[in-house]
């Protein structure tokens, strides 16, 4: 098992839940990590990429939908190089026997049925965004994942939101056999919460900031046409809509 020290090959240094998935990843183990967004959880997956193309074996990244499969893709060609990296969302097929496959969980669960040959050589699955197991419609995808994967294949889930990640890990420790959990609680990025508007007088979008100082901003009152505080004129007989505002 590998010692490792606090300092990252990048150059910054390591939080505990970190060290400890890794050395647990190190371990021939899997794991589940619990962290907020923003703290961290990527480097334990490249942690789990590095580790196969270091010592053999493949490992199939997946994502919940096509966009973050084909981020994620971009992201791993940039580190590792477009000959270790492959991608599969159904529609796209690129180098689908590369080292390192990043697809979609549907794509997985079908090859579990379809092509289980392709798992063979497979040690380890990254399933981001583990929580989808609570989903009641795409749930069962990553439980059928779980239980039906190669039984020499390691998983790590990753998850922002879960918030029975003991019961969950005891419940993959069942179907799998020895896994870890690691829970990090403390966010290390301050969220915001935006919108992105846009006023009655056609000005650009907007990102305007809901809270100042934990307070409501008032200074976005200039954008309730609701309330005449904005905007053109109302003219005659003329509805007034109240802005329309969605989430960024």
């Amino acid at each position: 098992m590998t010692d490792h020290s606090d300092q990252h090959e990048q150059g910054f240094i390591l939080d505990r839940f970190q060290i400890e998935a890794m050395a647990a990843i190190d371990a021939g183990s899997s794991v589940v990590v619990a962290a907020p967004t923003g703290a961290g959880k990527t480097v334990i997956a490249e942690h789990a990429v590095e580790s196969v193309l270091a010592s053999g074996g493949r490992l199939f990244y997946t994502t919940p939908i096509k966009a973050l499969s084909n981020q994620k893709f971009r992201d791993l060609v940039s580190l590792h190089g477009s000959d270790a990296v492959g991608l599969l969302t159904g529609d796209i097929a690129v180098r689908r026997d590369a080292r390192i496959v990043v697809m979609t969980t549907e794509v997985l669960r079908n090859m579990t049925y379809s092509n289980p040959e392709e798992l063979h050589d497979l040690a380890w699955v990254v399933l981001d965004e583990i929580h989808y197991l609570s989903d009641p419609h795409r749930g069962p995808v990553w439980e059928e994942v779980i239980i039906h994967l190669p039984a020499h294949v390691h998983v790590v889930g990753l998850s922002a939101t879960i918030s029975n990640s003991t019961e969950l890990t005891d419940w993959i420790r069942s179907v799998r056999g020895p896994t870890n959990v690691v829970v990090e609680t403390e966010r290390p990025i301050e969220l915001e919460h935006r919108y992105a508007v846009a006023s009655a007088r056609h000005d650009p979008i907007e990102l305007v900031a809901l809270l100042r100082k934990g307070r409501f901003d008032r200074s976005n009152k200039r954008f309730d046409t609701s309330r005449g505080g904005g905007g053109r004129k109302k003219r005659a007989g003329e509805r007034r809509d109240a802005t329309n505002w969605s989430r960024h």
